[in-house]
C-alpha cells in the first residue's frame, strides 16, 4: 500500500503528464490549423490572378 502522500504525487505528476501531452496536441492542431488558413488564402491569391 502506498501512502496518502505518495498517492497525491503520483497524482499530480500524471496530471502534469496529460497537461503537456493535451498541450503539445493543441499547438499542433494549431500549427496544423495555421497552414491550412494560409494554404487557403495563398490558393485565393493564386486564383484572382488567373482570373484578372
Amino acid at each position: 500500500m502506498k501512502t496518502k502522500k505518495q498517492l497525491l504525487t503520483d497524482q499530480m505528476i500524471e496530471e502534469e503528464y496529460n497537461y503537456k501531452g493535451c498541450k503539445g496536441l493543441m499547438i499542433v492542431i494549431s500549427f496544423v490549423g495555421l497552414l491550412i488558413s494560409v494554404g487557403v488564402i495563398y490558393g485565393i491569391i493564386e486564383l484572382i490572378k488567373l482570373i484578372k
